[in-house]
């Protein structure tokens, strides 16, 4: 019995672990280092505090860096902060008057492992490797947390009890009825003993690994690793998902849904395909757009690289996010007697300081007065409360005097099949819980078009880390089960909102890239 629970165990469980290791050998982790006055590519695990370290767009921070030098450094902290915007980096000393210490948002002279460099590139010096980093961090406290029993160990132990209890009474009356007979202590003692070998079921741990085990290979038919044999019962028992919102619930894309332009103030809605009638303001919102972007689409749907087909460029400012504004100056292709064209895009605010007029045609430029500023802010303010992100169009002969196009919201669109599988988990009673780095207003709009239920009067459903930590861990305990969504988190509040829901005697899953 006890080979065979132990083989079953240990094969399976080594089988998954190899299958992680294959995992992890698919991203292979290197960094671009100076040592002793020579650059070399090597792998981040021979980083040490010290090492000056650079990159660019596209790579991962391999450690903790202080970064020395920084041009329109952009790093993707998402995976850190739940926020899909990329953060601005500088190399200022920041001090804890600022109240930066506490608050990895608020560090822009820190790279932190394992994020993304979007824009730019920069370099610094080594301070934190492996659990001296905020990712250790994180991994500590996930491995400071107390591991709870399984629902199964929770039952295996109660029937262990009761089985004990059961076969102790009733060995305890056989022996006595023996004893008032006259039979001797040492055959009723050797006949209790038979009978509390005989109440032990030795065959039950061989069929509940085998079972285990085969619940671990049919979960591996459908891809999932599974690697703890009694986690193929826990998931079954699960009751409460926690899920991260970018990149798990959302495609991480930004996405054009309406389009502005004050042209009879119209706006073209996007979100269920596309309009039946367009105008001239809006192929022109559309056209810079296109012009006034590094990215393309290539034949698999993937989005990169430039994106200009009929038009040179003359030059280019590009974004940043102090300016916050783009433009691009370019000709006519094949067409060097046309004019310079600036197309412009930016904040709404920065947009319409630079504009003295409005578009609805090409002979058509109205002045930008009051009044029409006053339109485009209200549509732009209904827009943003959507959870929406607004991007103004403009174009002219001049920076400083441009023509404002319209404007276009984005959102980051929930994943196709999302909105299905919550529906089917809140129908068969898993109670599902979206946390997120980003604003309540967005979560909360997202959390309504995928089906999480929220209250739309008074948004009682959210939490912010904030919240959180003027709460104590009774308060949290106490209002976690109306819960729906967490806003504006750090990986510390997960661990307080799991514990939360735990201490409540739910049985809880976390699952997304945070």
């Amino acid at each position: 019995a006890v080979t065979i629970v132990t083989a079953v165990g240990f094969v399976q469980e080594y089988r998954s672990e190899k299958s992680l290791e294959a995992l992890n050998k698919l991203v292979p982790h290197h960094c671009h280092l100076t040592r002793d006055g020579h650059l070399a590519t090597v792998s981040a695990t021979e980083l040490v505090p010290g090492d000056l370290v650079r990159f660019g767009v596209g790579d991962r921070v391999p450690a903790d860096i202080r970064l020395v030098t920084a041009v329109n450094l952009e790093i993707d902290e998402s995976n850190l902060t739940g926020e899909t915007k990329p953060r601005k980096k500088a190399i200022d000393v920041m001090t804890s008057e600022n109240n930066c210490v506490e608050s990895i948002q608020e560090r822009k002279n820190i790279a932190f492992m394992g994020t993304l460099v979007r824009n730019g590139h920069g370099s610094g010096i080594v301070i934190g490797i492996g659990n001296n980093t905020e990712y250790g961090v994180v991994f500590s406290l996930v491995k400071e947390a107390e591991t709870p029993k399984t629902p199964f160990q929770i039952s295996m132990n109660d029937l262990g009890k009761k089985l004990s209890y059961l076969s102790g009474a009733i060995i305890a009356v056989i022996v006595t009825i023996g004893l008032i007979q006259g039979r001797q202590w040492l055959e009723m003692f050797t006949i209790g003993v038979s009978l509390a070998v005989a109440a032990i079921p030795e065959g039950l741990p061989i069929v509940v690994a085998v079972t285990l085990g085969l619940g671990v290979l049919r979960m591996a038919k459908k891809n999932a690793i599974i690697k703890k044999l009694p986690s193929v019962e826990t998931l079954g028992s699960v009751n409460v998902i926690c899920v991260d919102k970018t990149g798990t619930l959302t495609e991480n894309v930004m996405t054009v849904t309406k389009i502005f332009t004050l042209d009879e103030e119209t706006i073209f809605d996007l979100e269920h395909g596309l309009p039946s009638k367009t105008t001239v303001a809006m192929r022109e919102v559309l056209k810079i757009g296109g012009v006034c972007n590094n990215a393309k689409i290539d034949d698999e749907g993937k989005k990169f690289g430039q994106a200009t087909d009929g038009y040179d460029r003359v030059s280019e400012i590009p974004f940043n996010s102090e300016q916050k504004w783009m433009s691009v100056t370019c000709r006519r292709k094949n067409d060097n007697s046309s004019s310079e064209i600036v197309y412009f895009k930016g904040s709404i605010e920065v947009v319409l300081g630079k504009c003295s007029s409005y578009y609805v045609s090409e002979t058509h430029k109205p002045p930008l007065d009051v009044p029409a500023k006053e339109s485009v802010m209200r549509h732009v303010t209904a827009m943003s409360s959507l959870g929406l992100r607004v991007l103004a169009m403009a174009s002219g002969s001049d920076h400083n005097k441009l023509t404002f196009v319209g404007c276009v919201a984005m959102y980051d669109p929930p994943r196709k099949g999302v909105e299905k599988a919550i529906k089917q988990l809140i129908g068969g009673g898993v109670k599902v819980v979206m946390i997120t780095g980003d604003s309540g207003q967005t979560a909360l709009s997202i959390a309504r078009k995928l089906g999480i239920p929220v209250n739309p009067a008074n948004h009682s459903n959210c939490l912010t880390g904030a919240d959180i930590e003027a709460m104590s861990g009774e308060d949290l305990k106490s209002v976690i089960g109306s819960i729906t969504v967490f806003a504006r988190t750090a990986p510390k509040h997960k661990m307080a909102i799991i514990q939360a829901f735990q201490s409540n005697g739910s049985i809880v899953a976390m699952t997304g890239d945070g």
